[in-house]
C-alpha cells in the first residue's frame, strides 16, 4: 500500500539544518522552489552550501539574506535582466562567499561527490504519494533530486494519481520524500504550463538589491525582505500579499501571443 508522502512547507523545511548542502533544482527564471526558499529566510537557516546547474535569483536572495557560505553553480544570473545577480557578484567581490567556477558539465558530473543533504524542486502537478511531473524535460530538477539524501517537491497542483499515470510520457522525478501543495509555488518565477514570471516583481528585487550593494544602505532590500520574502507568514500569507489579481494575471494562457480581455 502506497504511503502518503504530502506535508507542509513548514514541516519540509524544518528538516534542512544550518550548513546543509542543498540543490535547488531547475535553471535560471523557471520552476524554482520559491515557496521552500522564503522559509528558509524566515527561518534563518545559514551557513548553507548551494548547488545548482544554472542559479537564478533564488540564489541571490539567500546571499542578500547572509544564508550562503558556498555556491557550486556555472553561474547566478536573472535571465533577460542581468547577466550577474547583484548579491552574489558583491559577496564574490569581497570574499563572503566561496565559489566553485565550473561549468555545467562539471557540475553534473560531481553532483554525486557534493554530498547533497537535501534538493528542492518545484513542479506543475503531483499527486499524494510524491509521484511529480514536470512538464518539461526539466534536467535541473531530475539531476539534483538523483544525487540528494533527500528530495522536497513543491507542486502548483496536487492531482488524482490516475490523472499522473493517464500521462506517462511526462516521466516523474524519482524519490521525492516530501510533496508540498504550494499554488504559485514557483512565484515570482515562472511554472511551464502554468503561469509567466513575474518581471516587475524581479526587478523591484534587482532595484533594491542593486541599491543596497551600490551605497551600502540596506533600507530599501529590507523592505524589500519584510514585505515578500521574511514578512508573510507562511506561503498562502505571500500570495494573498501578492493578490489574486496579479497571480492569476500571470497565466500562461492570458499571456500568449494574440491573448486580450474581453
Amino acid at each position: 500500500m502506497l504511503t502518503p508522502v504530502l506535508t507542509n512547507v513548514e514541516e519540509a523545511v524544518s528538516e534542512i539544518k544550518p550548513g546543509s548542502t542543498v540543490g535547488i533544482g531547475s535553471i535560471l527564471n523557471s520552476s524554482r522552489p520559491m515557496a521552500f526558499v522564503r522559509e528558509i529566510v524566515r527561518r534563518e537557516i545559514g551557513d548553507l552550501h548551494i548547488v545548482g546547474l544554472a542559479s537564478g535569483l533564488e540564489v541571490d536572495m539567500l546571499i542578500a539574506a547572509g544564508l550562503v557560505r558556498r555556491v557550486s553553480t556555472p553561474t547566478v544570473s536573472a535571465e533577460g535582466l542581468r547577466p550577474i545577480a547583484p548579491a552574489f557578484q558583491a559577496a564574490v567581490q569581497y570574499g563572503e562567499i566561496e565559489v566553485w567556477e565550473c561549468d555545467e558539465e562539471m557540475i553534473l558530473a560531481a553532483l554525486q561527490t557534493l554530498d547533497l543533504d537535501v534538493a528542492l524542486c518545484h513542479v506543475s502537478r503531483a499527486d499524494i504519494y510524491g509521484n511529480v511531473q514536470p512538464q518539461s524535460s526539466d534536467l535541473g530538477n531530475r539531476a539534483m533530486a538523483r544525487a540528494a539524501k533527500r528530495v522536497f517537491c513543491s507542486s502548483d497542483r496536487i492531482v488524482g494519481s490516475h490523472e499522473i499515470r493517464s500521462e506517462a510520457g511526462l516521466a516523474p522525478i524519482a524519490r521525492v520524500d516530501n510533496v508540498v501543495h504550494a499554488p504559485f509555488g514557483a512565484h515570482p518565477f515562472a511554472s511551464p504550463g502554468r503561469y509567466i514570471q513575474d518581471v516587475q516583481f524581479l526587478r523591484d528585487y534587482l532595484e533594491a538589491c542593486e541599491n543596497w550593494t551600490a551605497t551600502g544602505n540596506r533600507w530599501g532590500l529590507d523592505d524589500f525582505f519584510d514585505r515578500w520574502i521574511s514578512g508573510p507568514a507562511g506561503h498562502f500569507a505571500y500570495l494573498s500579499q501578492v493578490g489574486p489579481a496579479a497571480l492569476y494575471g500571470l497565466e500562461e494562457g492570458l499571456n500568449m501571443p494574440g491573448a486580450s480581455a474581453a
